[in-house]
């Protein structure tokens, strides 16, 4: 196929793109933001990685394992400031946030 074919072959499907009717997409159901929900999912993953890292300890050496854990309790960090914003964005009281058993326990790591 050459260039010019190929752009007259690109034309022409977009062409009929265009002249062919739409189907409808539906929008998806709007679901309300479960925040309690989103909240223990990240609470497992992380509590999963801590579990992975301390299941590690006797293979990796202590300085991969200290990268680890350093970067997984930033990690912590990060996910429960964008889970305050979030609750923020959402007209959820930060207050209720923090004071839950889970985003604080994101803050902090289960051997605090």
């Amino acid at each position: 196929m050459t260039a010019a074919t190929a752009v007259s072959a690109r034309r022409a499907s977009l062409a009929e793109r265009k002249s062919s009717p739409r189907r409808s997409r539906a929008a998806p159901p709007y679901r309300p933001l479960d925040l309690d929900a989103l909240v223990a999912c990240w609470q497992r993953s992380l509590d999963a990685a801590q579990r992975a890292l301390d299941a590690a300890g006797g293979i990796l050496p202590s300085d991969e394992l200290g990268r680890g854990r350093r970067a997984l309790a930033h990690e912590r960090q990060e996910t429960a400031t964008a889970l305050a914003r979030l609750a923020q964005v959402a007209g959820v009281s930060r207050q209720c946030v923090h004071d839950a058993p889970c985003p604080v326990a994101i803050v902090r790591s289960p051997s605090d």
